[in-house]
């Protein structure tokens, strides 16, 4: 197994999870959790471990989350999802999770 897989395995529902509080929308969410990881692989040589790869990926998701939301402007109002741009207390625990979930895991 490649370390993107093992990334997605490891992340993929988190991710799902955030984009699902966003979108509000099953369908909607696995796409763009889709999308997410293909940004994900496309940038994977960026990322430097400055912090947290599931911190990295939600990073990942908003963004893809907005780039959905400013294709959609006739149904979507972007200027309220500027103002959570970053994001909150909450979703950062929440990205963190994952994280420490597989810390404990790889080291027993």
């Amino acid at each position: 197994m490649d370390s993107m897989e093992q990334i997605y395995l490891s992340h993929a529902r988190t991710v799902y999870a955030f984009l699902l509080t966003k979108t509000q929308n099953p369908d909607l969410a696995e796409e763009l959790t889709q999308e997410t990881f293909y940004q994900a692989v496309k940038s994977i040589h960026r990322f430097k471990e400055q912090s947290s790869v599931s911190t990295w990926l939600c990073g990942i998701a908003r963004n893809v989350w907005f780039d959905h939301l400013r294709k959609q402007k006739g149904r979507a109002d972007f200027k309220e999802a500027e103002e959570i741009a970053v994001p909150s207390a909450e979703e950062e625990v929440f990205c963190s999770w994952d994280h420490l979930s597989v810390m404990k895991q790889l080291h027993g």
